[in-house]
């Protein structure tokens, strides 16, 4: 169930809808010790979330508490360091042309 939730968070992320994106998966049990594999996807969204809201602290320190639990998290590091640099851009929908 939480994984569905992550990529429901995920979908109003890339329509460029933060605020929904953080209501979605910040609704999941986050503040357990440990996190299952779709909690974990969560926490991510969330972190992305928040950095999109404009609480790129709460956002970053996400990251880092996912790091904690799994280091190995795929894209981890990279969205961290992007946050860090203030580089990171949401993820956007892939334009499709209009069915002829």
């Amino acid at each position: 169930r939480a994984g569905l939730t992550a990529v429901l968070g995920m979908a109003y992320l890339k329509k460029g809808q933060p605020d929904q994106a953080q209501v979605v998966a910040g609704s999941q049990p986050l503040s357990r010790h440990t996190l299952s594999d779709g909690l974990q996807q969560c926490l991510f969204v969330r972190a992305m979330a928040q950095y999109g809201v404009g609480h790129k602290a709460r956002g970053i320190a996400d990251l880092d508490r996912l790091a904690r639990l799994n280091p190995a998290f795929d894209q981890l590091e990279e969205t961290r360091q992007e946050m860090l640099t203030g580089t990171f851009v949401l993820p956007r929908a892939a334009l499709t042309p209009p069915a002829l």
